[in-house]
């Protein structure tokens, strides 16, 4: 494993010589990396059961998710994977709050 990363290492540093760009291929292999940490970290928050994944997701009806999700299975051809609206509320769950931002309230977030 250590030979593994060194060999990785050593490859990111000559790409990173390669490239003529400002961005540093160190800094884009971290944000790959902090990605797949986050994806990773709300794929352990769903429930197995089976060979079945399920979980509870908030969304806002201003982005209209549902309608995006049926669309994907559709265009894609995807079977096996089905879209459930839940009830608007559920007891002693709070939804989140949403604030909208623009591009002055965005700097304060």
């Amino acid at each position: 494993m250590r030979q593994t990363k060194e060999i990785f290492r050593q490859y990111l540093v000559q790409a990173n010589n390669k490239v003529s760009e400002d961005v540093s291929v160190f800094k884009i292999y971290k944000m790959v990396i902090q990605k797949e940490k986050l994806l990773y970290g709300h794929m352990n928050m769903l429930r197995q059961s089976g060979m079945i994944l399920s979980g509870l997701v908030w969304a806002p009806t201003y982005y209209k998710f549902e309608k995006k999700i049926v669309d994907i299975i559709s265009q894609k051809g995807l079977t096996g994977l089905n879209f459930e609206k839940g009830p608007s509320k559920i007891d002693g769950l709070d939804k989140p709050t949403l604030f909208r931002t623009n591009e002055f309230t965005d700097t304060f977030q």
